[in-house]
C-alpha cells in the first residue's frame, strides 16, 4: 500500500503528534507548512480518515488517528532498523584493506598506486597509514595491518616477505643554486663547503656512501638539516637553499623532466634502498589480490627499480663500506 509505504509522510506525523503543531514542525525541519498540510491531507485521503482535529491551536489525534499512531510506529522503526542494517550491511561486503606505510612511499607513490587499483575495484576500500621506519617494527603494528611495506623483511610466522622493489635515491639541487656556485662541484669532497639537508630515519645516515664504478665515497659530512620526511627536504631544496642528500627519485620525476631541479654529481650513485610487501592474512582474496597487482605495479613504477635489479643494495653495505 502507498500509503504505508511513504515512510517519509509517516514520519512527519509523529512529528505533528509530538510537537501540536504543523507550524512548530515546519519551524523544526525548515520546510514550508502547506507543504506539510498537503502531505498530511493526501495521507488522510488516502485513508479515508481523520487523522486529526484542531483544539484551539493545537492538534490532537483523532480516534483513528491514535489507532494509527499506535500501529504505524512499530511499523516505522523497524523500517528505519532495517534501513540502517542494509547500510550496515552494504559496507562489510566492501573488503578493507588496511595497510602501513614508510613515509615517502605514502605520500608519492602508494596515493597513486591505490587510486589506481580502486578504479577497477569499486568493492574494495583502503585505510593507510603512514609510519616511520621504526613505527614499522613495532608488534602493535605488525599485529594490526593486513599489508605493511617495510625496508627489512618481517621474519615472522604470522608475516611473508616479498622483495617488491628498491628506491633510488639522488643527491638534488636547483639549477639556481647551482649556477651561483663560484667553485663548480666536481667531486663528493666537495658537498662538504655547501649546506646540506639529509633524510634520516633509523640508521640511514650508516649507509650514506656513494660510489662510481668501484670507487666508493662515505658521506660523513653533518648535515645543516635532518629531517625523516623528504618532502620536507624537496621544500628546501625547491627554495635553492642547499643540496638534498638522500632524495628519493619518485620525489623529483616532474622536476627532472622540465629542468627545475638537477642531480648532483649525477655519475656518483647511491644504494638502492630495498622495499618489502608482507601480508598478514594469506586467506583474504581480497588482500591477496591488492598484494599481486602492488608487486607487479611497483616493478614498472617510475623512481624504483625492480627487484630483479643486480645493482648495489643498501643491504651490501655496513657502516658505509660494502660488505
Amino acid at each position: 500500500m502507498s500509503t504505508v509505504s511513504d515512510l517519509d509522510t509517516w514520519r512527519l506525523f509523529f512529528k505533528i503528534v509530538s510537537r501540536g503543531s504543523i507550524a512548530k514542525v515546519s519551524e523544526e525541519i525548515g520546510v514550508e507548512a502547506s507543504s506539510i498540510s498537503r502531505r498530511i491531507n493526501k495521507l488522510e485521503k488516502d485513508l479515508g480518515v481523520e487523522l486529526f482535529q484542531r483544539k484551539g491551536k493545537q492538534l490532537v489525534l483523532t480516534s483513528a488517528g491514535s489507532v494509527a499512531y499506535s500501529r504505524m510506529r512499530r511499523i516505522v522503526f523497524d523500517a528505519a532498523s532495517l534501513f540502517k542494517d542494509l547500510q550496515v550491511a552494504r559496507d562489510n561486503d566492501r573488503d578493507l584493506i588496511t595497510i602501513a606505510c614508510p613515509i615517502g612511499l605514502s605520500e608519492i607513490i602508494m596515493p597513486i598506486a591505490i587510486s589506481k587499483y580502486l578504479e577497477f575495484n569499486p568493492d574494495v576500500s583502503v585505510s593507510m597509514r603512514s609510519l616511520s621506519y621504526v613505527e614499522l617494527m613495532t608488534s602493535d603494528a605488525i599485529t594490526s595491518y593486513d599489508v605493511m611495506l617495510s625496508i627489512t623483511p618481517l621474519n615472522i610466522p604470522t608475516r611473508d616477505s616479498k622483495l617488491i622493489a628498491g628506491i633510488s635515491f639522488m643527491l638534488a639541487a636547483t639549477p639556481q643554486y647551482l649556477n651561483g656556485l663560484k667553485y663548480p662541484i666536481r667531486s663528493p669532497r666537495d658537498l662538504s663547503e655547501h649546506p646540506i639537508f639529509s633524510f634520516f630515519s633509523r640508521n640511514r645516515e650508516r649507509n650514506m656512501v656513494l660510489r662510481k664504478g668501484s670507487d666508493y665515497f662515505p658521506l660523513h659530512f653533518h648535515a645543516h638539516m635532518r629531517l625523516n620526511d623528504p618532502g620536507g627536504i624537496k621544500q628546501v631544496v625547491m627554495r635553492s637553499k642547499g643540496i638534498g642528500a638522500y632524495c628519493p627519485v619518485y620525489y623529483y620525476l616532474d622536476e627532472l623532466a622540465n629542468g627545475t631541479v638537477c642531480e648532483v654529481l649525477p655519475e656518483w650513485k647511491f644504494p638502492v634502498q630495498q622495499i618489502y610487501i608482507s601480508r598478514k592474512d594469506r586467506d583474504r582474496v581480497a588482500v591477496n589480490r591488492f598484494v599481486h597487482w602492488l608487486i607487479e605495479y611497483f616493478e614498472h613504477c617510475p623512481g624504483l627499480v625492480p627487484p630483479s635489479y643486480e645493482g648495489l643494495w643498501v643491504g651490501d653495505f655496513v657502516d658505509g663500506a660494502p660488505v
